[in-house]
């Protein structure tokens, strides 16, 4: 097994490395000074990697409970010009970094941010560049998978991770395994998963009967009513909730892709889709209802585990405004 170096604010800690992942190593206001995801993925060669993140002593939190954000569908362009001509992008990235900065001073630390696809809007490598440098601010550790608007090669140059293969990852983090599945499939918008990353899958869980875990994708495996976004939406997906079945320990699958909160059960398991920072897909289910987004107040989803279990919510990034005392005026 090899060992890499994780920095946090000047503490370098071996990291084991049987695998290959896909993270990003954002430490702080440092996070470009130190190549991304050096922590779990140099020198790494098979499918997938496994790695245990760092463990965070300065934050004091009641022992066993593990605290994960995670943010989707981030689409940032080259030199931070507007999605689709209208969306600010960057700018709704710098206030979800800013927000789980504040998270995680109010929640007694965030031991992960887990990021579900669609970093970049068209895989530009300045995009990704642009990505790490608004995200300087957060000091956890950071771990992504790419979605249908990525590109592998440069997001494999900004984040890590050898030529080849899907940018699969698995972390022992806190109390929790996170394991992300790389969906995207080069030239297409809709998802697949390979029988070779199902049997990876199979293997990860396995090798940790005890330990509760959240399994990452980035296209929904389950219908959402939105036409549009369902033509695109993780294909052949029978293989994939056969093994999820299998496994109890899978406490919750995540999804993005679709830019809007829902929750449901798919192969027996809570799943969810988490809204994004800048714009939501449009809640329309009409059958000739067009593909249209709208500037809903930007989110993240925090998941939080405890012995009792695992419980997740919207975290608002834009709306609303206190915190107010719950007296009478």
């Amino acid at each position: 097994m090899r060992t890499s170096a994780a920095r946090r604010g000047g503490d370098f800690r071996p990291q084991p490395i049987e695998q290959r992942a896909s993270a990003l190593s954002a430490r702080g206001r440092h996070a470009l000074d130190i190549p991304a995801a050096r922590a779990i993925t140099r020198g790494a060669s098979a499918r997938g990697a496994t790695a245990r993140a760092p463990t965070r002593p300065e934050h004091a939190r009641a022992r066993g409970v593990t605290v994960i954000v995670q943010l989707s569908d981030t689409h940032l362009l080259a030199g931070g010009a507007p999605a689709y001509g209208r969306v600010d992008t960057l700018s709704a990235l710098r206030r979800a970094a800013r927000h789980i900065a504040d998270l995680d001073a109010r929640l007694g630390g965030i031991d992960a941010v887990v990021v579900s696809g669609d970093l970049a809007d068209k895989g530009e490598p300045e995009a990704y560049a642009l990505f790490r440098e608004a995200m300087a601010e957060v000091s956890a550790p950071l771990f992504a998978i790419p979605g249908n608007h990525d590109a592998r090669a440069p997001f494999r140059d900004a984040f890590g991770g050898p030529d080849g293969e899907t940018l699969d990852f698995a972390a022992d983090v806190g109390a929790l395994t996170l394991i992300g599945l790389d969906t995207s499939a080069p030239g297409f918008s809709h998802g697949v998963v390979s029988a070779a990353q199902c049997a990876w899958l199979d293997s990860a869980l396995a090798a940790r009967p005890e330990r509760p875990a959240i399994l990452f994708l980035h296209h929904p495996p389950f219908e959402t009513g939105i036409g549009h976004m369902d033509a695109i939406n993780l294909r052949a997906a029978d293989a994939l909730a056969e093994t999820v079945a299998r496994h109890e320990t899978i406490r919750l699958v995540a999804c993005g892709h679709v830019h809007r909160t829902l929750a449901t059960v798919w192969a027996g398991r809570p799943a969810m889709i988490a809204p994004a920072p800048c714009h939501a897909v449009r809640l329309d289910t009409r059958a000739e209802a067009p593909a249209a987004f709208d500037l809903d107040p930007g989110a993240v989803l925090v998941h939080r585990w405890t012995g009792a279990g695992l419980s997740s919510q919207t975290s608002f990034i834009d709306a609303g405004s206190g915190p107010y005392p719950f007296v009478d005026a």
